[in-house]
């Protein structure tokens, strides 16, 4: 006696095993699709953030007068120079991510301050901290020379302490003879 299965019994099987096949790669191609779209539409760092207690602070060539001179501190807005007035918002950077950050600002000649401190308490996961301060003031009665002083105070023990002083221009409370 033949134990042989009939030929459409055997065809069967090749049938289902084809579709067990067909059915694996289609799975494993959804996941590489999937892995590829994540990974593009993950947002993309400029730094790579750490999670020892090294925070990395970007190095640059060119440093500006906006800058601390440990590369702490960048200040974007109001630029070195520029005529200021009330409300005032200074914008910048801070590479550290715990401490506290404080903005003063003062007449150049006579070294007096013109506005109570603005303190920010930063705190963060990532190693750069985004600020934006508005800060409000009397103007002089006669135009004159400013300064914003930025100073961040570490607080991760890091020794990120750092400040810029930026050079700015008060106008007249007068107006401009109008």
């Amino acid at each position: 006696m033949d134990k042989r299965l009939p030929y459409s019994v055997k065809k069967n099987n090749s049938f289902f095993l084809n579709k067990y096949i067909i059915f694996i790669i289609v799975i494993f191609l959804v996941g590489v699709i999937y892995l590829v779209y994540r990974g593009s539409t993950e947002p993309k760092s400029t730094t790579t953030p750490t999670q020892s207690n090294d925070i990395s602070i970007p190095q640059t060539t060119d440093k500006t007068e906006t800058s601390s001179p440990k590369g702490v501190i960048e200040v974007k807005d109001p630029k070195p120079g520029q005529e200021i007035y009330s409300p005032l918002t200074v914008i910048g950077t801070v590479y550290g991510n715990n401490g506290i950050l404080t903005i003063k600002l003062k007449q150049k000649e006579s070294g007096m301050y013109v506005t109570e401190d603005k303190v920010v308490n930063i705190k963060g996961l990532s190693d750069n901290i985004t600020f934006a301060e508005a800060i409000q003031f009397g103007l002089p009665v006669q135009p004159q020379p400013g300064i914003i002083e930025v100073i961040f105070q570490d607080n991760s023990g890091q020794g990120l302490d750092d400040q810029v002083n930026l050079e700015i221009y008060f106008p007249s409370d007068l107006g401009k003879g109008e």
